[in-house]
């Protein structure tokens, strides 16, 4: 074969009339290649094995300076821009990008270890100064996976994360960010947090808005699909803002506990304990109303100490009053205390106070 890049070649011709060894110079001229030879010369840097061409060298689309192994770009505005990948078959196998990593060398691989990263998407804009793909802009957004644990001949466990913020223009795109989301190999969900110890962790506030009224803006359900806590259930009656409520674990719809203020900005401030679907079905409530705090029983008696009071308040317990030394102002009929000079209980009678002994 012949090296054309090594070019040019000539043909020198040389002859003795007399038939002997006496050579002279007939004539010159120049090889000429045919034009896949030409091309060829332009391409040694690739490789041929049966249905595979392959190169150790970096790949350049659109660039004749590429940074990275394959470095694709354009400068094109039409809608036809960026790269794809297509599966055609008959089965529903879609089409796969595969990001793998390997300590060691290419001859010599090891397996990764704890907290290597495998590989990830970046997303950077040029900030005017940098261009490199090796050198994200600051703020670039790394979507990645990072390998979280032990691993073994048949796991290499990896969470994935979301990371945004870069502060420098680094090549280590990770190191640089910082991670906002992650799903940890065990499937929890961290938000604010990279160890999440439950199915949804998050680190900071939290906030949810509805743009319709009334509507479940925050409702949690449990194994059977049921409502067991909702804020701002649909629910039409006299009471005009509410916030929280606790669920009925049998039908997910029956009200057992409700938090509410009465109107929207100043109204009473309510524990409710409901019975039914909570509209009109109020058992007893507790109420901050201004300076004053109240228990409201609706329709029923409370017990303290007993499960079937009697009375409105039935106590079946000893009951204190704190002796005070001077009777109260302004009484009421049916006020009563206990007299801490007269050591005596003494109730008005709407006109006068009587010692019950």
């Amino acid at each position: 074969t012949i090296n054309w890049a090594n070019g040019p070649y000539f043909v020198k011709t040389e002859t003795d009339p007399a038939g002997g060894t006496s050579y002279s110079i007939a004539g010159t001229s120049q090889l000429l290649s045919v034009p896949y030879a030409l091309h060829a010369k332009n391409t040694d840097s690739w490789s041929v094995n049966a249905d595979t061409i392959y190169t150790f060298k970096k790949v350049g689309i659109g660039t004749s300076s590429p940074n990275l192994s394959l470095d694709i770009r354009t400068d094109n505005t039409s809608a036809i821009r960026g790269a794809g990948f297509s599966q055609y078959s008959s089965n529903n196998f879609a089409s796969l990008l595969h990001l793998n990593k390997f300590r060691g060398s290419l001859t010599n691989p090891i397996s990764v270890i704890n907290n290597d990263y495998i590989g990830g998407l970046v997303l950077s804009g040029y900030n005017g100064t940098s261009n490199s793909v090796n050198s994200p802009s600051i703020g670039s957004i790394v979507i990645g996976s990072k390998v979280n644990g032990n691993v073994t001949s048949s796991s290499v466990p990896q969470d994935l994360f979301f990371a945004t913020g870069a502060t420098t223009t680094q090549s280590d795109s990770y190191a640089q960010n910082t991670v906002r989301m992650v799903i940890s190999s065990s499937g929890n969900v961290g938000i604010g947090t990279t160890t999440p110890v439950s199915k949804l962790d998050i680190l900071g506030e939290i906030s949810s808005r509805s743009t319709s009224s009334p509507a479940n803006v925050f409702t949690i359900y449990d194994n059977n699909n049921l409502q067991r806590f909702s804020n701002d259930l649909n629910y039409t009656s006299t009471l005009t803002q509410y916030d929280f409520d606790v669920l009925s674990p049998t039908n997910g719809t029956d009200v057992n506990v409700r938090f509410f203020r009465s109107t929207n900005t100043t109204g009473s401030k309510y524990i409710s304990f409901m019975r039914g679907n909570g509209t009109t079905s109020i058992s007893a409530s507790i109420a901050v109303d201004g300076g004053n705090s109240y228990f409201q029983n609706h329709g029923g008696n409370f017990g303290i100490g007993t499960s079937s009071p009697a009375r409105t308040l039935h106590v079946n317990a000893v009951m204190r009053l704190e002796p005070i030394a001077t009777a109260p102002t302004t009484p009421a009929k049916g006020d009563m205390y206990f007299d801490s000079t007269l050591n005596k209980l003494r109730v008005y009678d709407g006109a006068t106070w009587q010692n019950c002994w």
